[in-house]
């Protein structure tokens, strides 16, 4: 038998596989089967006709089952119960609905989601469409996203996330700010991306689709633009335990053993709760040079390593043979974003106001994709760069009052070498309210203050921008200082990004990271809760370990050598743990 063939008649052999009911009816109303016993004629099956009402339809004389098509309003359970009890009836039974074993959404993105469908590589992804066939609503299961808040007005999820009541109107809590709106306030997308991939609503017509296509997902916010601490991070763990969440996504990570995050993690494992984390982004073995929470050793964590399209080990990925256990997608993610971002200094142009030589310039001697940047124009600042002013600073006016605007971040990168001695300085700020924000009488809020030198690589920033929600005018500004006009100092911001979250989006974005391909297990998990709601968070992890599909470069980097595989995962059969049954 070939291998192919033989995996077919597996899936099928599992109790409640070969059949999808699970998309809603099961049987063709208006209708059933009823197979006459041999020697049964044609008078007394039309005498049952008129006893019964319908009217018979098509036979299947080989198999000796004729159809019988109800009178109007007749439920087919009645009518199956009526004509089992008649004389020359063998069986009787509905009409069942088979189904091609190849769910696929109709979201316009879906295309674009190799992870759970991989046109280029195929076999390399979860293949959910195959599992979908058996479960798409994981609404049962709560599942809390630990991470940077969450849009939760975005198109695809606003009907996916969990009800807190009068208390927790905002589907969670924000531990950054300490009040109980988990809204991505920053604008930060991250959080965001992660839900989608979990949970986003599939077959709407809408975006993307989750691997669950109907969710429950609670919003916690424990990590700001810039990240989070031990005590936000914690308290979000264990909220989500005290309010039922049955899985808590971590698509985060920290390089210091923490003793009071594992305190919260043990308290997740004691009330039954499985933790997905991300296994890291830094190319390292998680064995030797640990990520927390991932590299804790609970049993109720599972640790994700990243795949990428081919599904070979992705470059920037952790891995571990001891604290790794499974892989996931997790290049080139298309997921949901809280809203499309405003980039690049082309409205820079025509309305920035400027001192000295900054000043927006064609993109002359960088590697980024910008088509225009913020530097001297003299053009030299990338070989050591030139000033003739102390006090060389550009901003540029942006408005936020629009109630859409539901958060305002931003991300960009910079080349800077400033004047030596400590007396020179980078600054990026910005004022709500508009006007100079390195005004010295009158100053902005500062968001970087840097000295020292980039050298020729240039350095990500990311800031809060919330201060400026509900303003007409904000402005942004970066500016370089001296003590004096001297050739000592030179920048350049060569890329940017104002982050926003918007109500009502309908953005999205690729991203990267073992964060993504955490969510993809974390989706996983709720599947099988699913599936089976009396398993406990050993059995789940024993399905994705042992249900994953074995991977070469995976094997002796994860603990299971296996890719996470949906369908591998509802496929494998063990009896659930701590569940007693007596035989009588």
């Amino acid at each position: 038998m070939k291998p192919a063939l033989l995996v077919f008649l597996v899936l099928c052999l599992v109790p409640g596989l070969a059949l999808a009911g699970s998309h809603g009816r099961d049987y063709v109303p208006g209708r059933i089967l009823v197979r006459f016993r041999s020697g049964t004629g044609a008078a007394m099956q039309q005498q049952a006709v008129q006893t019964l009402g319908g009217h018979l339809g098509p036979h299947i004389a080989a198999l000796h089952v004729t159809r019988v098509n109800l009178p109007a309003g007749t439920s087919v359970a009645q009518a199956v119960k009526a004509w089992s009890a008649r004389p020359g009836v063998a069986h009787a039974q509905p009409d069942f609905i088979y189904r091609p074993l190849d769910t696929t959404p109709n979201d316009p993105d879906f295309g674009q989601q190799w992870g759970l469908h991989n046109p280029r590589y195929p076999g390399d992804d979860i293949h959910a469409p195959q599992a979908w066939d058996h479960v798409t609503d994981c609404s049962d299961v709560l599942v809390a996203v630990v991470d940077s808040g969450i849009n939760y007005t975005q198109a695809d999820l606003q009907g996916e996330m969990w009800n807190g009541g009068s208390s927790y109107p905002h589907h969670g809590y924000d531990f950054v700010a300490g009040d109980n709106d988990p809204q991505a306030s920053d604008g930060a997308g991250h959080g965001t991306h992660v839900a989608g991939i979990i949970g986003a609503a599939g077959n709407n017509g809408t975006d993307t689709a989750g691997v669950c296509w109907h969710a429950r997902i609670m919003a916690l916010r424990a990590l700001g633009i810039s990240g989070g601490t031990t005590s936000t991070v914690a308290q979000a763990v264990n909220f989500a335990v005290s309010h039922g969440a049955r899985v808590i996504n971590m698509s985060l990570g920290g390089s210091q053993y923490d003793q009071v995050l594992k305190d919260a993690i043990d308290n997740a494992r004691s009330n039954g709760v499985l933790v997905v984390a991300a296994a890291g982004n830094d190319g390292a073995d998680d064995d030797s040079s640990p990520t927390y929470p991932c590299a804790f050793g609970d049993d109720n964590i599972v640790c994700v390593a990243a795949l990428d399209q081919s599904y070979g080990l992705a470059s920037y990925s952790n891995y571990g043979a001891k604290t790794v256990d499974v892989g996931a997608p997790g290049s080139t993610i298309v997921s949901l974003w809280p809203g499309s971002p405003l980039t690049g200094f082309q409205s820079w142009l025509s309305s920035s106001t400027s001192q000295g030589n900054w000043g927006v310039i064609a993109n002359s001697c960088t590697s980024s994709s910008q088509t225009y940047i913020l530097a001297d124009p003299s053009g030299t600042w990338c070989a050591g760069g030139t000033s003739t002013s102390s006090n060389d600073y550009i901003y540029h006016d942006y408005g936020f009052a629009s109630p859409s605007v539901l958060g305002i971040g931003l991300q960009y990168e910079a080349l800077y070498t400033t004047e030596g001695g400590g007396t020179g300085y980078f600054n990026a700020a910005y004022k709500a309210g508009g006007g100079n924000p390195f005004d010295p009488i009158n100053p902005g809020t500062q968001l970087d203050h840097e000295t020292g030198s980039t050298g020729n690589t240039a350095r990500a920033f990311s800031d809060d921008l919330s201060g400026c929600l509900n303003q007409s005018s904000c402005t942004l500004g970066f500016q370089m200082h001296t003590s004096s006009a001297a050739p000592s100092h030179s920048g350049a911001v060569v890329a940017l990004e104002v982050l926003r979250s918007i109500q009502d989006s309908n953005a999205t974005q690729t991203e990267s990271g073992t964060s993504m391909a955490t969510a993809f297990v974390s989706g996983i998990a709720a599947m099988l809760y699913a599936y089976n709601p009396h398993f406990g968070y050993r059995d789940v992890i024993t399905a994705i370990d042992r249900g994953g599909v074995a991977d070469p470069a995976l094997a002796g980097n994860t603990v299971s050598g296996r890719a996470a595989d949906a369908m591998g995962a509802l496929a494998y059969i063990q009896a659930p743990t701590g569940i007693k049954a007596s035989v009588h």
